[in-house]
């Protein structure tokens, strides 16, 4: 999962290879299905469902459409990419 700058979640669960952008807002009792993208700047009313491999935009926060093959091995790209540096850190120390 990649949690954006200045997010902001208050929910009950995130899938696996989801990507909250920045300042998003997720409120209570919201499920996130793997492989899905919250939109920066989105806002998800308490208690929404949110189906693996969605698109969710806007305020209140709608499904909007299918993450595309693309954007999911962008996200896969950036997930890999996040546990290495995590990784070195740990290795030197930090």
């Amino acid at each position: 999962m990649i949690i954006g700058h200045g997010a902001t979640l208050n929910c009950r669960s995130v899938g696996d290879r989801a990507l909250i952008g920045m300042s998003a807002t997720v409120l209570h009792d919201v499920e996130i299905g793997e492989d899905s993208v919250i939109a920066a700047g989105s806002v998800v009313s308490p208690g929404t469902k949110i189906p693996p491999g969605s698109q969710v935009v806007g305020i209140p926060g709608k499904v909007k459409g299918r993450v595309s093959e693309a954007h999911l091995e962008s996200l896969r790209w950036g997930i890999k990419v996040c546990v290495d540096l995590a990784r070195q850190f740990k290795d030197q120390g930090l």
